[in-house]
């Protein structure tokens, strides 16, 4: 008998021995071992959706376009948290689905995504700017003006798709973002020097704009002659300011609670951020501050 043959007599050997103590057949412990290694092979192929990359938001201006996509990246534990923006109900149910091993290389791979993520390198801006006025308008601060912006598109005969939206301060396109999710998809708001541009065809101006220097003054020089309906979000001290304009032809929209801004996490300051709440999708949060939307629709 060569070595090969004693080799796999001693292997059936132990194998009719191992049957024997487990009170089963030869036959049924070989199938047994055939089955675990078909299940691990299936753990193998098993193949794991991956979040979709990131796009960049391109102009939105022509109705013809499509809704913009997710333009930031949604860590695993905002997609698995109903309590958070990010949620999204069916992966979260696939994702239960899963077995451990699974979920392991889906977390795997969404520690290696927000470490790219992280990494990223700041917009470089088309004009000058001041640190202290990279913030970004909370989402809540866009629900509460949606029944005033749905009742201006009505009053122009033009759908929430076809409502031609100008936001002429750029700061990281979450204008075209938090306005998209609420049905609004032509808006423009572009990485461009409001003062020296072009100033694009628009039904209505909505802004937040930098507080330092004289934008704001700026600015209600300019939606004075442009003579548009405007939804302009100021901090209140503003409103004693020379240029405000005058209370009888607009709007003093109040929110419920202040509300809370976003920067954009590459462009704060690493160490000012550090002890600050922040989140991947829109930032890093500012502290509340009284506010109102200043409101001219006729």
């Amino acid at each position: 008998m060569n070595s090969e043959s004693s080799l796999k007599a001693t292997k059936k050997a132990a194998l009719l021995a191992k049957a024997t103590s487990l009170g089963i057949t030869y036959e049924e412990l070989k199938a047994q071992k055939i089955d675990r290694k078909e299940a691990r092979k299936r753990k193998r192929d098993l193949k794991i959706p991956e979040q979709t990359t990131p796009t960049i938001i391109a102009s939105a201006i022509e109705p013809t376009q499509p809704p913009p996509s997710q333009s930031f990246f949604v860590p695993l534990a905002d997609r698995l948290n109903p309590n958070r923006r990010g949620y999204d109900p069916d992966f979260a149910t696939y994702y239960k689905s899963l077995n451990s091993y699974n979920r392991k290389q889906i977390a795997k791979k969404d520690t290696i995504a927000i470490k790219k993520w992280k990494a990223k390198k700041p917009a470089e801006f088309n004009f000058e700017v001041e640190e202290t006025d990279h913030c970004e308008t909370s989402p809540q601060s866009f629900q509460d003006i949606d029944v005033h912006l749905s009742a201006l598109a009505d009053s122009l005969c033009k759908t929430k798709e076809e409502l031609q939206i100008y936001d002429p301060y750029y700061c990281n396109g979450a204008t075209i973002m938090h306005l998209a999710e609420l049905g609004y998809h032509n808006v423009f708001n572009k990485n461009v020097d409001f003062y020296n541009s072009t100033i694009p065809a628009h039904d209505v101006l909505i802004t937040n704009p930098p507080y330092t220097g004289d934008h704001c003054e700026k600015l209600f020089n300019f939606l004075l002659k442009n003579k548009k309906p405007y939804f302009v979000l100021l901090p209140d001290y503003f409103q004693k300011r020379k240029f405000f304009p005058d209370k009888d032809t607009i709007t003093n929209l109040k929110p419920p609670s202040q509300y809370h801004y976003w920067t954009p996490s590459l462009l704060r300051s690493s160490k000012k951020s550090k002890k600050q709440h922040s989140n991947l999708a829109l930032g890093i949060k500012t502290s509340p501050f009284a506010s109102s939307w200043i409101i001219h629709s006729k």
